[in-house]
């Protein structure tokens, strides 16, 4: 409700105007479902999204990527630096390798490639990525999905 007062006709009146936001409060139900949604279902399949916006070089994963990688969000360098110290010393060469050689040849890349856990141990993931580009082919965001396949 938005409230006002004004005059009118040498009187001072208030003005009210009242909208219902019916649509809108079940529009963000909605979302919240959906986001809850696709929590559950990444979760069920073991796999977790991640984004890099290129311009800002800053990195957001999922819930379910932290989960995989054994993370929180406050132990992450969210760059994309961040992102390779989270990968196998290993194989961290080859996965900057296959992220830049996508950057270059504009097509998204698959790859399997190694995990370190803080007390040890390895995972195995799947991982796709894919940069969207302005239309001057600049990279402008990538968007990618890590699977755990250790199993």
């Amino acid at each position: 409700m938005t409230r006002s007062s004004v005059t009118l006709q040498e009187r001072s009146v208030i003005h009210c105007v009242w909208r219902d936001i019916t649509e809108r409060k079940q529009a963000e139900d909605d979302l919240r479902k959906s986001e809850q949604d696709l929590k559950e279902a990444q979760q069920l399949a073991k796999i977790g999204s991640q984004k890099l916006d290129v311009s800002t070089n800053r990195v957001n994963w999922s819930d379910e990527t932290y989960r995989i990688s054994e993370m929180s969000p406050d132990h992450l360098d969210h760059t994309y630096q961040g992102f390779l110290d989270a990968i196998h010393p290993g194989d961290r060469e080859l996965v900057n390798w296959s992220y830049t050689n996508s950057l270059r040849n504009r097509a998204p890349y698959p790859i399997r490639h190694r995990l370190l856990m803080a007390d040890g141990r390895v995972k195995y993931v799947a991982e796709c990525c894919r940069t969207d580009f302005d239309h001057s082919l600049n990279p402008i965001r990538s968007f990618g999905t890590v699977q755990d396949v250790t199993e």
